[in-house]
């Protein structure tokens, strides 16, 4: 048969196969908390003593497989108990009377991956930067359930920037320091303290550490 003449080395060589594509959405869950200096300084530190707190949270990320961009969705809280005050010529006044005041921001950002993944292979670190939009639910009034306080929710945006290493094979930590700004949210009432102390943000700067499921 004249195809037995046909050495191998004729044929040609056959296609080598294709890497397998991950398709799909990764979703990662996170759990963080971090400190946070209030942007109206004079107005908290006149109510609490201090002008930072302690800011909690978590949410999740949710990437394409193999892109560079996110979207993330996190919820947090700020919660402190002080006393109502009463300024006069920037003079603050104790009256005795506790308060207590929370702030829930809600917050949704799009993020980049700086970090290129033929990088990631060489080094475990990702860098990225996000911004998008909360909506801040502002809360206050007497620290026990008896009497109805104040329950407003402002609209804010929020800019971050962070950096991600693993910490296993299933987790990550990151360090994130995050900029927010909530305009017209303070002060709106007479003889309220941001107002006496024309302080209007309720925004701040936020440097927190986060903790997250998934590679």
């Amino acid at each position: 048969d004249w195809s037995s003449d046909v050495c191998s080395s004729d044929l040609p060589p056959r296609p080598s196969p294709r890497p397998r594509q991950h398709t799909g959405w990764q979703l990662r869950p996170f759990a963080d908390a971090g400190f946070e200096g209030f942007t109206a300084n004079d107005s908290f530190r006149s109510v609490f003593g201090r002008s930072w707190g302690i800011v909690w949270g978590g949410g999740v990320e949710a990437r394409p497989s193999a892109a560079r961009w996110f979207v993330t969705g996190r919820v947090s809280r700020f919660a402190d108990t002080g006393r109502r005050v009463f300024v006069l010529d920037r003079t603050v006044f104790d009256l005795g009377i506790p308060t207590a005041v929370s702030i829930t921001p809600i917050e949704v950002s799009f993020g980049y991956r700086l970090t290129a993944p033929s990088v990631r292979r060489r080094s475990p670190s990702v860098s990225y930067v996000a911004g998008g939009v909360g909506w801040h639910v502002y809360k206050e009034g007497p620290p026990t359930p008896a009497t109805d306080g104040v329950r407003k929710t402002f609209t804010g945006v929020q800019l971050l920037a962070g950096l991600e290493r693993p910490l296993g094979r299933r987790l990550r930590g990151a360090g994130e320091i995050q900029w927010s700004a909530v305009p017209r949210a303070l002060g709106g009432e007479t003889g309220s303290v941001g107002g006496l102390f024309h302080e209007r943000d309720l925004g701040g700067l936020l440097v927190r550490f986060k903790v997250l499921l998934g590679r």
